[in-house]
């Protein structure tokens, strides 16, 4: 029998994999997926819904070798708690071991070569859900079509109200999957091509998107409502559902102990995500909180909010 939290989180595993071609019958999202996000937070479901992991499978086995950012699957990698990096490890060795070419995903292991259900589809990039794509599309497997993604947000319908400028720095970005230096680089590009506006304060470089139609009418098609961050978001759930099934069958205080503990170890993803622990540490007071805040409700909740509000 699923959790709150557990059904929550393949809710939202489902309907981003749907978006992305998976053979599902869930309504799409209204969010940006996060390709690599995803792939990481996904095998940690473990075998709560087999269909789901054998359908992700397929996908990756056939629709995902000039999709994926290797270079940002492996930084989100080495990100994950050690059960949740275990749990992809094996996902992704079966995926190399199927794929034909084999795959190169970052992995400490070898695995089986499973039968691929064959029934995904490649992605309709014209989704607003899959507007990271879109911008890999047009301008590189790269941290450029992250960062500027970034800068798309204020004009999401549901970020914040539309044409409110979003000044970023690099140590706002820091969560995206891409190395500081990398970054840095995108950022002075874009400065130097006159997209992006600099200016210092408080020793702090930060920038502004300025060619904010033009780029809007390069990407084409409507954006989705929010972009959450879901490489942190997916990161603070997958180590819950790792609490919540190590202390399954416990008694409501040992569960409560568990729980807090983990919480203390995630203070510092809490914070940059913008999000208050829950009132009461229980099961179900975990659960409802993390499929209310962490997984369903993505409106002005993140690092990027905080950024645009300190510096308006």
């Amino acid at each position: 029998m699923h959790t709150i939290l557990m059904d929550a989180a393949l809710r939202v595993a489902w309907q981003q994999w749907t978006a992305l071609g998976v053979s599902g019958t869930v309504e799409l999202p209204d969010h940006a997926i996060d390709l690599e996000a995803l792939m990481c937070f996904t095998p940690t479901l473990g075998s709560e819904d087999p269909r789901l992991r054998e359908e992700a499978l397929d996908w990756c086995v056939h629709q995902s070798k000039r999709l994926v950012s290797i270079t940002r699957l492996r930084h989100l990698r080495s990100q994950l708690s050690k059960e949740a990096r275990e749990a992809f490890d094996d996902f992704a060795a079966t995926v190399n071991a199927t794929a034909k070419p084999r795959n190169a995903w970052p992995t400490d292991r070898t695995g089986p070569v499973a039968r691929a259900s064959g029934k995904s589809q490649a992605p309709d990039l014209l989704q607003p859900a899959l507007v990271q794509l879109r911008l890999r599309a047009l301008f590189g497997m790269n941290a450029r079509a992250e960062v500027l993604l970034q800068f798309l947000r204020p004009v999401m319908t549901q970020e914040t109200l539309p044409g409110m400028s979003q000044p970023l720095s690099v140590s706002a970005l820091s969560d995206i999957g891409y190395s500081k230096p990398a970054l840095t680089e995108v950022l002075t590009d874009l400065t130097m091509a006159g997209v992006l506006e600099k200016w210092r304060r408080s020793n702090r470089d930060y920038y502004e998107l300025l060619r904010i139609e033009p780029l809007l009418g390069l990407i084409g098609g409507p954006l989705p409502a929010v972009a959450p961050n879901w490489a942190l978001r997916f990161r603070i759930a997958a180590d819950l559902v790792a609490v919540e099934t190590a202390q399954h069958g416990k008694k409501e205080i040992v569960q409560a102990v568990a729980f807090n503990r983990e919480f203390e170890r995630l203070q510092n993803d809490l914070e940059r995500a913008n999000l208050k622990p829950p009132a009461a540490f229980d099961s179900q007071s975990v659960g409802r909180w993390a499929a209310e805040t962490v997984l369903e409700r993505h409106v002005q909740n993140d690092t990027a909010l905080r950024a645009r509000q300190a510096h308006r």
